[in-house]
């Protein structure tokens, strides 16, 4: 019996659909989505409160990329940028369309590399709880 090499699915399996990262995992299956904004960023009206803390990591992390290498000024992580960095640092394969300018570079390797190089386990737990909050279009509380 030969296992697929490659399993292509909606970003909402990710968080909603444990059983099947499981087996995903359990069997080296490498999980590649799609669908990640329209999924979750565009509906940032939906959780008002999940899209800020979204936008406070990419603030964050904007001052830290910016702190550690002030030549590189253009290195400015959106919201976009951070959700895509997660994903790639969870080891999950995207594929982000990009027609605009601006939006390839949010999704360029280079600056998904140098958001990665600064995700910390708080703001992957940040991420962790936003991300399926925007999904859902839940109220997210913060204290």
């Amino acid at each position: 019996h030969v296992w697929p090499q490659i399993y292509q699915g909606n970003s909402w399996l990710i968080f909603h659909d444990p059983h099947l990262m499981t087996f995903l995992r359990a069997h080296d299956i490498f999980f590649q989505t799609y669908a990640v904004m329209f999924g979750i960023i565009q509906r940032r009206q939906d959780s008002p409160s999940a899209f800020h803390i979204l936008s406070t990591v990419s603030r964050e992390l904007t001052e830290t990329i910016q702190s550690s290498n002030p030549d590189n000024v253009a290195t400015q992580p959106t919201e976009a940028t951070i959700m895509l960095a997660y994903l790639v640092h969870s080891n999950i394969g995207i594929i982000p369309r990009a027609a605009a300018t601006a939006h390839q570079h949010e999704n360029s390797p280079s600056s998904i590399k140098a958001v990665i190089q600064h995700l910390t386990p708080d703001r992957i737990e940040k991420l962790e709880r936003a991300i399926p909050a925007l999904m859902k279009g839940e109220k997210l509380y913060t204290s």
